[in-house]
């Protein structure tokens, strides 16, 4: 457990940052089904980490800071997946009101 640890390093908090972002993006809006809410949430996950992840990455580049970097992961993971899930809400409105 001990080597894994040493592994994963910091990329352990983005990825639970990431998470945790994807997680405040929940049940934004109410009149979704409860299939459409589950893949919201998947969608919302997968994206929140990976902005996460790739915000972590440019931050400590620039700034050189573990905790700065930290902190922009969160922000921008919770961004992220607030835009993709308006993205792909707004992309299924459409096809939905395509087919009507």
């Amino acid at each position: 457990m001990n080597s894994l640890d040493e592994f994963l390093g910091n990329y352990k908090w983005v990825l639970s940052v990431g998470f945790i972002g994807g997680l405040l993006n929940i049940g934004s809006r109410a009149d979704k089904t409860t299939g459409r809410k589950f893949a919201d949430l998947v969608i919302g996950l997968i994206s929140s980490m990976f902005f996460g992840w790739i915000s972590y990455e440019v931050i400590l580049f620039i700034w050189a800071s573990d905790k700065v970097a930290l902190a922009g992961c969160g922000f921008f993971a919770w961004k992220g997946a607030t835009w993709v899930g308006e993205k792909v809400d707004k992309f299924v409105d459409n096809k939905i009101g395509g087919m009507s």
